[in-house]
């Protein structure tokens, strides 16, 4: 299982996809991405392109990559997720 584990944490991705439920255009300005770990703990990550995420297209962003630590503590969480949260200001720097 160690080993499975291992390999997981190696191919997981660090990008995800930016959706609105209703399709409509993202504010840029409005969102922020919250890592929950395997026990359940939440914290958001700051936008930052050393140890956050960025997006792919500032002015018209479609999705967001994490940097450094962020995307080295998720992929060695299989049981963590990511989740996308659109409609809040975005939190800079860091994870909080």
């Amino acid at each position: 299982m160690d080993a499975i584990n291992t390999i997981r944490g190696q191919v997981a991705s660090c990008t995800f996809t930016l959706e609105r439920p209703d399709g409509g255009a993202i504010d840029p300005s409005k969102v922020n991405v919250v890592y929950t770990n395997g026990a359940g703990m939440d914290a958001v990550v700051g936008q930052d392109m050393n140890n956050g995420w960025t997006y792919d297209n500032p002015a018209n962003p479609t999705s967001v990559t994490l940097h450094g630590t962020s995307c080295d503590t998720v992929k060695a969480d299989p049981k963590g997720k990511v989740s996308i949260n659109i409609g809040c200001p975005t939190q800079i720097g860091g994870v909080h």
